[in-house]
């Protein structure tokens, strides 16, 4: 059963060369089957999700750069005040932390 596996995945060659496999299957735009899937490609299971994606995608930068705008705006006419001091705090903290510890304090 795992030698089968092995041998359909590609996973006996030596990895330089289910790399060049890889790389020339990826240029030709055969990106295989879904392990996950079966029987699925991998081309058309990312196609039915590029609507969702792209909608969660557009939302999240509308409302990062709304608030972005609103807080800096915000920051700038209260300037020195502790809103501006906690504006700065969360912008320096977003742009230098490194991004899975922002999201694992946001969860």
């Amino acid at each position: 059963m795992a030698e089968a596996y092995r041998q359909a995945w590609g996973l006996d060659e030596p990895v330089p060369a289910q790399f060049v496999n890889w790389l020339g299957n990826l240029v030709t735009g055969d990106l295989g089957v879904s392990r996950l899937i079966p029987g699925q490609e991998v081309s058309a299971v990312l196609a039915s999700r590029l609507g969702a994606s792209a909608l969660l995608v557009t939302t999240a930068l509308a409302l990062v750069l709304a608030g972005s705008l609103i807080m800096g705006v915000l920051a700038a006419r209260f300037r020195d005040s502790a809103l501006d001091w906690f504006v700065r705090t969360v912008s320096y903290t977003n742009a230098f932390a490194p991004s899975f510890w922002v999201v694992l304090l946001a969860i």
